[in-house]
């Protein structure tokens, strides 16, 4: 029964340890996966708030713009 015991040991034990790599293995790439997305949702969200910063900024110009037809109207 001993022998019984030893080998099935012996055949347990790898498994173990190759699952126990995959595991620790798998945790870095996500983490890793999980790093690179940050920065890119970083990139995105300064983009986002640009945009809105321009969208103000063209809708300042159009409304001066729309002033300026108007005086020019009353000019004529």
């Amino acid at each position: 029964m001993n022998t019984e015991i030893i080998k099935s040991l012996i055949a347990t034990i790898p498994t173990l340890i190759i699952a126990l790599a995959t595991v620790v293995v798998n945790g870095k790439l996500i983490l890793y996966r999980i790093d690179q997305l940050e920065k890119k949702m970083e990139k995105h969200n300064n983009v986002v708030e640009r945009v809105v910063i321009l969208e103000q900024k063209m809708d300042a110009a159009f409304t001066r713009i729309d002033e300026l037809r108007d005086e020019i109207k009353e000019i004529s």
